[in-house]
């Protein structure tokens, strides 16, 4: 069994988040935060920079983490078909791009057809990975502290 660390990153400015853009092979959409797992000897914030680069093309810069929330898929099929990722630790940092250029996405995840700047007033009427999300960064936003969050079982994509 494995349990993967996941860096995520609510990049913020004027009061939009962006958020990675996925298509299936179905053809449902949704969209969730940029970040992605950690390597071997990289730290968490050197993670979560490296991830914002791939994915969305911006440099960030870290405010504070922000939460940590556990999430365990408890589907028997994802478990067999992806145990490195059916247990996840996600450190969410408070992020916001270092200046207005957008580099190329190096290394978008699989799916990812591109990003989307959104006020959470947006993020309502669409489909997120987490339907969560827009309570979860309101009670980020809020907090003075980091936020050790109740972990997440899921049962299906």
């Amino acid at each position: 069994m494995a349990i993967r660390n996941s860096c995520k990153a609510l990049i913020e400015a004027n009061g939009k988040y962006l958020l990675n853009h996925y298509l299936h092979e179905d053809g449902s959409e949704y969209y969730d935060l940029p970040g992605g797992g950690q390597k071997q000897y990289e730290t968490l914030q050197e993670a979560v920079i490296r991830e914002c680069r791939e994915e969305t093309g911006y440099e960030v810069e870290i405010k504070r983490l922000g939460a940590v929330r556990e999430e365990i898929w408890d589907d028997p099929a994802i478990r067999q078909s992806s145990p490195d990722y059916a247990h996840r630790v996600h450190f969410i940092f408070l992020t916001s791009p270092v200046n207005t250029i957008r580099w190329e996405a190096t290394a978008p995840d699989r799916h990812q057809i591109g990003c989307r700047w959104m006020s959470l007033e947006e993020m309502e009427s669409y489909p997120l990975r987490m339907p969560e999300l827009t309570d979860l960064i309101r009670e980020i936003q809020e907090a003075s502290e980091i936020l050790f969050l109740e972990p997440v079982h899921r049962d299906s994509l």
